[in-house]
């Protein structure tokens, strides 16, 4: 501060005044601070760099009226610029016009998904997009659409050269997509993602599409995990996993959709305590299926709950195999237009364990086999009653086969149709036995046990002895050779 100043001091003599003079030079500057702690680091590693889309020189408005899209898209590449970080959505409605492009290591988050809503008013324009992203995320956000046209609230697509090029990493949570003309949420080539309580309600194609890129499961997506998540009021399949492989659908959700759950030339999905209730008729490709597994393989569909369903509540169908259903639950108030609660068509095949339902089943096509135990004892395969039941769609179905360690070929097979068949193990099966007509086994071999049967009206008494019995012994078409007769003892 500038001087000279006047200080006075009190003393034995009373108040004594000092005059000091002008002030000195400023002295050299301290030594610097030791340096701050790193801010967090945005999701999928990139920096912590956040922004946010009302503050300047971005000045979103939020407020349902004004266009918002060039705003918001200049924070978002200010964001992917710095490497990555936050782009942060205070609460009120961002009206845009044309789709919001996100990058990798870019987040998306908002004040709550019932506060903040990104709201595209074109119609045929998707909500936000992406294109080989790796640790995108989006959060706590509505993004809304016009109710018509062919936009798609998400959708993250890939190239398809080079094959390795994926979206990975890609995080969703607290997140709620309504009313687009096409897909709710659309992702290809999904892996290592995670999808957290996302909501997709009344779009007019899928709720949630996330498929690999054809042809065939050598560029399938991997690792997807859908956790509490619902989708409601879709005309297509409230979930659509296409070319997918091991992913994993945990308590979600699928109501009044043209489908529940679409499975399609799949492996390895497993729906884990998840429901439909409701779904509708809303095309002949989209009938009110509660579950649709075309040729797929290892999927499983473990205490699943089936409510009003339309037509059927599993429907398993195509060259499908490994398909596993336990404890999965169908109940309905009314009888649906459906005459089957679960039905096997074409080739499928699978192992159904203590199905509850209230229609008929069919298990039609490839070899399915139930374990029936929920606890009424009573096997649910028509015209059975045995606890364990299988129903191939051929009697030289093999059922049962065993080895011994070495061998190279069955010692042993049960066909679908009876016949035992045994081998030698190290070559094909050579001896059988099975039902020739009613009530008599036959084998292909040398001997023909046809008949044990009671012996002559009045037993035979004579020189060998009391007859008891006879084997009647007939050759491979049937015709009777005679007798053997059966003593009590040879005397």
């Amino acid at each position: 501060m500038p001087g000279p100043y006047a200080i006075r001091i009190l003393t034995a003599d009373g108040w004594q005044e000092i005059n000091t003079g002008a002030q000195g030079p400023q002295g050299p500057a301290g030594p610097t601070g030791p340096t701050g702690p790193t801010g967090p680091a945005g999701s999928g590693g990139g920096s912590g760099y956040t922004v946010s889309v009302r503050s300047a020189p971005y000045s979103a408005t939020g407020n349902g009226t004004t266009d918002d899209t060039t705003a918001i898209q200049n924070a978002i590449n200010a964001v992917n610029t710095a490497g990555g970080g936050t782009v942060f959505f205070d609460a009120g409605t961002y009206r845009i016009t044309s789709a919001l492009t996100v990058y990798s290591y870019v987040r998306l988050v908002g004040q709550g998904m019932k506060n903040t809503t990104i709201k595209q008013v074109t119609a045929n324009v998707n909500g936000i997009v992406g294109r080989n992203l790796e640790g995108t995320g989006i959060e706590e956000l509505t993004i809304l659409g016009t109710n018509a046209g062919t936009g798609q609230g998400i959708y993250f697509s890939r190239d398809t050269t080079p094959t390795l090029l994926i979206n990975y990493r890609i995080n969703m949570r607290r997140v709620m997509v309504q009313l687009f003309g096409g897909d709710g949420i659309h992702i290809e080539q999904c892996i290592v993602s995670s999808f957290d309580t996302v909501e997709t309600q009344s779009n007019k194609g899928h709720g949630f599409n996330f498929h690999g890129i054809d042809p065939g499961p050598g560029a399938s997506g991997t690792s997807v995990a859908f956790t509490a998540c619902y989708a409601n009021g879709n005309s297509f399949a409230g979930f659509r996993i296409y070319n997918m492989t091991y992913c994993a659908l945990n308590a979600c959700a699928s109501d009044s959709s043209g489908v529940g759950y679409l499975v399609e030339q799949s492996s390895g999905i497993t729906l884990n305590g998840c429901g439909v209730e409701a779904p509708v008729n809303t095309s002949t490709t989209y009938p009110g299926d509660g579950i649709q597994i075309r040729d797929s393989a290892g999927v499983i569909v473990n205490t699943g709950f089936l409510y009003e369903i339309t037509r059927y509540g599993v429907w398993v169908r195509g060259a499908s195999v490994g398909v596993l259903l336990s404890g999965v639950r169908e109940y309905r108030d009314s009888v649906g237009t459906g005459s089957n609660s679960f039905i096997f068509q074409d080739a499928a095949s699978g192992t159904v364990i203590g199905l509850i339902h209230k229609n008929a089943v069919s298990f039609g096509g490839g070899v399915v086999t139930q374990l029936d135990i929920d606890g009424t004892g009573t096997s649910k395969f028509p015209g059975y009653s045995s606890a364990i039941a299988t129903q191939p769609s051929a009697t030289a179905t093999p059922m049962l086969t065993t080895q011994v360690t070495g061998d190279t070929q069955a010692r042993f097979v049960v066909e679908a149709g009876g016949t035992h068949d045994w081998g030698p193990g190290n070559a094909t099966t050579d001896t059988n036995l099975y039902r020739a007509a009613a009530g008599r086994l036959k084998t292909d071999g040398l001997f023909i046990p046809a008949k044990f049967g009671p012996g002559n009206a009045v037993a035979a008494t004579g020189p060998v002895g009391t007859l008891i019995g006879k084997f009647q012994v007939t050759d491979g078409s049937g015709a009777n050779f005679g007798y053997v007769p059966i003593y009590t003892a040879i005397t």
